[in-house]
Protein backbone atom coordinates (compact mmCIF):
# COMPACT_ATOMS: atom_id res chain seq x y z
CA UNK A 1 0.00 0.00 0.00
CA UNK A 2 1.61 3.61 -1.00
CA UNK A 3 -0.04 6.63 0.18
CA UNK A 4 0.38 9.89 -1.95
CA UNK A 5 0.85 13.42 -0.08
CA UNK A 6 0.05 16.32 -2.65
CA UNK A 7 2.30 19.45 -1.05
CA UNK A 8 4.48 17.96 0.81
CA UNK A 9 6.56 21.38 1.15
CA UNK A 10 3.66 22.88 3.05
CA UNK A 11 3.00 22.61 7.07
CA UNK A 12 0.55 19.70 7.51
CA UNK A 13 2.62 17.66 4.16
CA UNK A 14 5.63 18.27 6.13
CA UNK A 15 4.34 16.76 9.18
CA UNK A 16 2.38 13.93 7.77
CA UNK A 17 5.74 13.16 6.27
CA UNK A 18 7.25 13.32 9.30
CA UNK A 19 4.85 10.67 11.06
CA UNK A 20 4.54 8.09 8.44
CA UNK A 21 8.65 8.24 7.67
CA UNK A 22 8.37 7.46 11.94
CA UNK A 23 5.44 4.70 11.21
CA UNK A 24 7.57 3.54 7.99
CA UNK A 25 4.86 3.61 5.32
CA UNK A 26 5.50 3.55 2.12
CA UNK A 27 4.69 6.97 0.14
CA UNK A 28 5.65 9.75 -2.18
CA UNK A 29 5.32 13.63 -1.18
CA UNK A 30 5.10 15.53 -3.92
CA UNK A 31 7.14 19.34 -4.56
CA UNK A 32 7.56 22.14 -6.15
CA UNK A 33 11.01 22.72 -5.33
CA UNK A 34 13.26 21.43 -7.81
CA UNK A 35 16.23 21.03 -5.66
CA UNK A 36 13.77 18.58 -3.34
CA UNK A 37 12.83 16.64 -6.41
CA UNK A 38 14.05 12.46 -5.87
CA UNK A 39 12.51 9.23 -6.29
CA UNK A 40 9.72 9.66 -3.65
CA UNK A 41 9.79 13.68 -4.04
CA UNK A 42 8.02 14.46 -7.11
CA UNK A 43 7.57 17.65 -8.75
CA UNK A 44 4.25 19.33 -9.01
CA UNK A 45 3.36 22.97 -9.41
CA UNK A 46 -0.55 23.02 -9.30
CA UNK A 47 -0.21 26.07 -10.68
CA UNK A 48 1.22 25.16 -13.83
CA UNK A 49 1.56 21.28 -13.96
CA UNK A 50 -0.30 18.55 -16.08
CA UNK A 51 -1.91 16.56 -13.15
CA UNK A 52 -3.24 13.55 -14.63
CA UNK A 53 0.52 11.70 -14.21
CA UNK A 54 -0.79 11.30 -10.75
CA UNK A 55 -3.21 8.89 -11.80
CA UNK A 56 -1.68 5.34 -11.31
CA UNK A 57 0.25 3.54 -8.17
CA UNK A 58 -1.45 4.95 -5.26
CA UNK A 59 -4.00 3.38 -2.88
CA UNK A 60 -4.85 6.87 -1.17
CA UNK A 61 -4.07 10.84 -1.20
CA UNK A 62 -4.56 13.68 0.67
CA UNK A 63 -5.11 16.88 -1.16
CA UNK A 64 -3.20 19.81 1.38
CA UNK A 65 -1.99 22.15 -1.26
CA UNK A 66 -3.29 25.46 -2.73
CA UNK A 67 -3.74 29.09 -2.39
CA UNK A 68 -4.79 29.29 1.44
CA UNK A 69 -3.58 33.16 1.47
CA UNK A 70 -7.62 35.13 1.79
CA UNK A 71 -6.33 38.06 0.87
CA UNK A 72 -4.79 37.17 -2.42
CA UNK A 73 -7.61 35.32 -3.35
CA UNK A 74 -9.46 38.09 -2.82
CA UNK A 75 -7.03 40.50 -5.22
CA UNK A 76 -6.71 37.63 -7.53
CA UNK A 77 -9.71 35.30 -8.14
CA UNK A 78 -9.10 34.02 -11.18
CA UNK A 79 -5.65 32.94 -10.65
CA UNK A 80 -6.36 31.32 -7.17
CA UNK A 81 -9.00 29.51 -8.75
CA UNK A 82 -6.69 27.83 -11.12
CA UNK A 83 -5.21 26.19 -8.50
CA UNK A 84 -7.84 25.48 -5.56
CA UNK A 85 -10.76 24.94 -8.16
CA UNK A 86 -9.98 24.04 -11.50
CA UNK A 87 -6.55 22.10 -11.07
CA UNK A 88 -7.39 20.47 -7.53
CA UNK A 89 -10.35 18.91 -9.07
CA UNK A 90 -8.34 17.66 -12.31
CA UNK A 91 -6.30 16.31 -9.91
CA UNK A 92 -8.69 14.45 -7.71
CA UNK A 93 -10.46 13.03 -10.61
CA UNK A 94 -7.76 11.35 -12.45
CA UNK A 95 -6.50 9.48 -8.93
CA UNK A 96 -10.05 8.63 -8.33
CA UNK A 97 -10.31 7.42 -11.86
CA UNK A 98 -7.24 5.26 -11.50
CA UNK A 99 -8.40 3.86 -7.88
CA UNK A 100 -6.94 5.66 -5.48
CA UNK A 101 -9.24 7.35 -2.85
CA UNK A 102 -8.48 11.18 -2.35
CA UNK A 103 -8.78 12.90 1.00
CA UNK A 104 -9.48 16.92 0.21
CA UNK A 105 -8.53 19.06 3.27
CA UNK A 106 -10.99 22.19 3.12
CA UNK A 107 -11.93 24.66 5.82
CA UNK A 108 -13.82 26.75 8.39
CA UNK A 109 -13.86 28.86 6.01
CA UNK A 110 -16.94 27.38 3.65
CA UNK A 111 -19.00 29.40 6.81
CA UNK A 112 -19.49 32.79 7.41
CA UNK A 113 -17.57 32.91 10.91
CA UNK A 114 -20.66 34.58 12.44
CA UNK A 115 -21.84 31.34 14.91
CA UNK A 116 -19.69 29.19 16.92
CA UNK A 117 -21.71 26.50 16.18
CA UNK A 118 -20.65 24.87 12.62
CA UNK A 119 -21.76 21.43 12.44
CA UNK A 120 -20.88 19.06 9.37
CA UNK A 121 -24.71 19.28 8.04
CA UNK A 122 -24.87 22.68 7.78
CA UNK A 123 -25.45 24.47 4.65
CA UNK A 124 -21.85 26.56 3.78
CA UNK A 125 -22.26 30.86 4.03
CA UNK A 126 -19.09 31.61 2.65
CA UNK A 127 -18.21 35.04 2.45
CA UNK A 128 -14.59 35.20 0.92
CA UNK A 129 -13.35 33.76 -2.07
CA UNK A 130 -11.20 32.06 -0.39
CA UNK A 131 -14.22 29.94 1.22
CA UNK A 132 -16.37 30.35 -2.21
CA UNK A 133 -13.57 27.92 -3.62
CA UNK A 134 -13.22 25.77 -0.89
CA UNK A 135 -16.92 25.01 -1.48
CA UNK A 136 -17.01 24.83 -5.13
CA UNK A 137 -13.94 22.13 -4.77
CA UNK A 138 -15.88 20.39 -2.13
CA UNK A 139 -18.63 19.66 -4.14
CA UNK A 140 -17.01 18.46 -7.32
CA UNK A 141 -14.71 16.08 -5.30
CA UNK A 142 -18.02 14.88 -3.05
CA UNK A 143 -19.27 13.76 -7.03
CA UNK A 144 -16.40 11.17 -7.20
CA UNK A 145 -16.42 8.14 -6.02
CA UNK A 146 -13.76 7.41 -3.93
CA UNK A 147 -13.33 11.05 -2.09
CA UNK A 148 -13.38 12.48 1.27
CA UNK A 149 -13.45 15.74 2.88
CA UNK A 150 -11.79 16.81 5.72
CA UNK A 151 -12.47 20.71 7.17
CA UNK A 152 -10.03 22.30 9.35
CA UNK A 153 -9.86 25.34 11.79
CA UNK A 154 -6.97 27.31 12.35
CA UNK A 155 -3.82 24.81 12.40
CA UNK A 156 -1.21 26.67 15.20
CA UNK A 157 2.02 25.65 15.79
CA UNK A 158 5.03 27.50 17.20
CA UNK A 159 6.08 27.99 13.89
CA UNK A 160 3.26 29.12 12.67
CA UNK A 161 1.97 32.80 11.81
CA UNK A 162 0.99 34.79 13.80
CA UNK A 163 2.79 32.85 16.97
CA UNK A 164 6.26 32.59 15.88
CA UNK A 165 5.92 36.37 14.87
CA UNK A 166 4.55 37.30 18.17
CA UNK A 167 7.42 35.53 20.24
CA UNK A 168 10.29 37.28 17.86
CA UNK A 169 8.90 40.67 18.72
CA UNK A 170 8.06 39.70 22.65
CA UNK A 171 11.79 38.44 22.68
CA UNK A 172 12.76 41.58 21.22
CA UNK A 173 10.43 43.40 23.81
CA UNK A 174 8.35 44.96 20.99
CA UNK A 175 4.66 45.04 21.50
CA UNK A 176 2.12 42.92 19.99
CA UNK A 177 -1.51 43.68 19.10
CA UNK A 178 -3.49 40.44 18.60
CA UNK A 179 -7.62 40.67 18.43
CA UNK A 180 -9.18 40.13 21.43
CA UNK A 181 -12.69 39.98 18.98
CA UNK A 182 -11.62 36.69 16.93
CA UNK A 183 -11.82 33.59 18.08
CA UNK A 184 -10.51 30.30 17.28
CA UNK A 185 -10.20 27.11 17.77
CA UNK A 186 -6.26 25.98 17.12
CA UNK A 187 -5.21 22.32 16.24
CA UNK A 188 -1.93 20.82 15.88
CA UNK A 189 -0.33 20.13 12.75
CA UNK A 190 0.55 16.18 15.07
CA UNK A 191 -3.22 16.06 15.61
CA UNK A 192 -4.33 16.39 11.88
CA UNK A 193 -1.88 14.22 10.67
CA UNK A 194 -3.70 11.19 12.89
CA UNK A 195 -7.12 11.81 11.76
CA UNK A 196 -5.74 11.92 7.64
CA UNK A 197 -3.92 9.08 8.55
CA UNK A 198 -6.94 7.55 9.90
CA UNK A 199 -9.11 8.58 7.49
CA UNK A 200 -7.17 7.16 4.74
CA UNK A 201 -6.86 4.11 6.58
CA UNK A 202 -10.59 3.50 6.66
CA UNK A 203 -11.21 5.58 3.30
CA UNK A 204 -13.73 7.27 4.75
CA UNK A 205 -16.52 9.09 2.28
CA UNK A 206 -18.25 12.40 3.04
CA UNK A 207 -17.46 15.26 5.04
CA UNK A 208 -16.16 15.19 8.26
CA UNK A 209 -14.87 18.03 10.59
CA UNK A 210 -11.88 18.08 12.80
CA UNK A 211 -13.42 18.95 16.10
CA UNK A 212 -11.07 21.39 18.53
CA UNK A 213 -12.91 21.95 21.88
CA UNK A 214 -10.56 25.08 22.90
CA UNK A 215 -12.37 27.96 21.57
CA UNK A 216 -10.12 31.31 22.66
CA UNK A 217 -9.68 34.79 21.51
CA UNK A 218 -6.22 35.57 19.90
CA UNK A 219 -5.67 37.96 22.67
CA UNK A 220 -5.88 35.24 25.15
CA UNK A 221 -3.88 32.57 23.14
CA UNK A 222 -1.26 35.42 23.01
CA UNK A 223 -1.20 35.63 27.09
CA UNK A 224 -1.20 32.33 27.29
CA UNK A 225 1.71 31.74 25.18
CA UNK A 226 3.31 34.39 26.59
CA UNK A 227 3.43 33.09 30.19
CA UNK A 228 4.47 29.58 28.97
CA UNK A 229 7.73 31.44 27.27
CA UNK A 230 8.29 33.82 30.76
CA UNK A 231 8.08 37.14 28.54
CA UNK A 232 6.72 40.20 29.34
CA UNK A 233 2.56 40.14 29.23
CA UNK A 234 2.30 43.95 29.39
CA UNK A 235 3.98 43.97 25.74
CA UNK A 236 0.17 42.68 24.25
CA UNK A 237 -2.45 45.03 23.73
CA UNK A 238 -5.13 43.76 22.27
CA UNK A 239 -7.10 45.22 19.64
CA UNK A 240 -10.41 45.08 18.02
CA UNK A 241 -11.03 43.83 14.50
CA UNK A 242 -12.58 45.58 11.80
CA UNK A 243 -16.24 44.44 10.70
CA UNK A 244 -15.02 42.52 7.77
CA UNK A 245 -15.40 38.87 6.17
CA UNK A 246 -11.32 38.84 6.00
CA UNK A 247 -11.95 38.82 9.88
CA UNK A 248 -14.53 35.99 10.73
CA UNK A 249 -15.11 36.46 14.49
CA UNK A 250 -15.15 32.62 14.92
CA UNK A 251 -13.10 29.55 13.04
CA UNK A 252 -14.74 27.01 14.55
CA UNK A 253 -16.13 23.40 13.63
CA UNK A 254 -18.87 21.40 15.32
Amino acid sequence: MRWLIIGGDGAIGDSLSHAWSLQGRNFHSTTRNKFRVSKVRPYLDLGIDETSIWSKDYDGAVLCIGESRVSYCEEHPRESSLINVEHTVELANALTKAGTYVLFLSSSRVFNGQTRSNPVGKIPNPTTEYGRQKVEAEKQILDLEGSGILRLTKVLDSGSEPIKSWRESLQAEQAIYPFSNVFVAPVSKEVVAEKVTQILGKKTAGIQHLLSTNLVSFFDLAMTLCSQWNLDSSLIVPRVAPDSPLYPRYSSLT
